[in-house]
């Protein structure tokens, strides 16, 4: 994640340097592996949009939320046989907001649970 920094000097700030935070932006990747107990639907393909809930440590409220994340570059493995996609890595840029960990104003998510076999 990285921000923006706007500074400047006026007599307001003496001999100092004013600063004040700008943009924040982010990007960054998540992988998967698909649960062939489950039936398979589609893939991500580079460009899509996507709502993207980043879970840490299993905690439940501790999330990074990007309502809207544009998947730019997605890679798949497939197996041995080539017939079958069974693991995916994508990476992502943020599209406008997006909220840290129990940061005011982001949508409350649930924790998922694992599924039942």
């Amino acid at each position: 994640m990285a921000s923006g920094v706007d500074e400047w000097g006026d007599s307001d700030g003496g001999r100092f340097t004013n600063a004040r935070p700008t943009r924040r932006g982010a990007s960054g990747s998540f992988e998967g592996k698909i649960d062939t107990t489950y039936p398979f639907y589609n893939v991500f393909e580079e460009g899509d949009s996507v709502e993207l809930v980043l879970w840490l440590r299993n905690v439940a409220g501790q999330y990074y939320a990007f309502p809207c994340a544009i998947i730019t570059n997605i890679n798949y493995q497939v197996s041995p046989d080539g017939k079958n996609v069974i693991a995916w890595t994508a990476d992502f840029t943020a599209d406008g907001q997006y909220y840290k960990p129990g940061e005011a104003g982001a949508p409350a998510h649930t924790l998922p649970s694992a599924p039942s076999v």
